[in-house]
């Protein structure tokens, strides 16, 4: 889907959470016969994404049974439980060389593969800002995609750290890109909006 793009971003893939709010890692739902992990990584290749690393905690076992392996590279954050970051750590600490990164929860299976082209050739384009957020209807959303720079803040980030306090601490070089995706803001957390995401799909 890219065109005259010198330098495509790896990806990084969250699938390690527990889904405690919804009785099961979220990598495991499926609809239509598909995981939610084999669509996330269906969108990044189609979007033109070679470089994809799928992090894995909870339920690693079966998760890694829906993964073709020879089209990712599987790493598992044994602190899965200590939250979000610490499994972004684990995956940037496997990736070599550092550069741009975009990062994909699991429970945004909605999101398009268009919305990620964008957010890449905007990066692409864009020299001045280092993070790259797609927005639809003034709403922030997922995957975002970091500059090689901001990837680094990462490394020497302490545990404690969120994502937010990478790219929102400097607003200023944040670049928010427009897209018509409604499926940026569609996290599954819950039942109900799996129930919610499963009508989607049959629409």
């Amino acid at each position: 889907m890219l065109k005259n793009i010198k330098q495509i971003p790896s990806a990084i893939i969250l699938a390690a959470g527990e889904g405690s709010r919804i009785g099961t890692p979220k990598a495991l739902l499926k609809a239509n016969g598909r995981s939610f992990i084999e669509r996330v990584i269906d969108t990044l290749i189609i979007a033109g994404i070679e470089d994809i690393t799928v992090v894995l905690g909870a339920d690693a076992e079966n998760t890694k049974t829906l993964i073709d392996t020879s089209v990712v590279e599987v790493v598992y954050n044994p602190d899965y439980s200590g939250g979000q970051f610490s499994s972004i750590k684990k995956a940037v600490e496997n990736i070599r060389p550092i550069g741009d990164i975009a990062i994909f929860p699991v429970d945004h299976p909605l999101v398009e593969p268009n919305t990620v082209s964008l957010l890449i050739e905007a990066s692409s384009t864009d020299k001045g800002n280092k993070a790259f957020i797609p927005v639809y209807k003034g709403r922030n959303g997922h995957p975002v995609l970091l500059k090689k720079q901001l990837v680094k803040d990462i490394i020497n980030a302490e545990r404690d750290t969120t994502l937010r306090d990478i790219i929102w601490k400097d607003p200023s070089v944040i670049h928010r890109v427009i897209v018509d995706d409604p499926g940026i803001i569609m996290d599954i957390d819950t039942p109900n909006d799996y129930k919610q995401y499963i009508m989607r799909l049959e629409r």
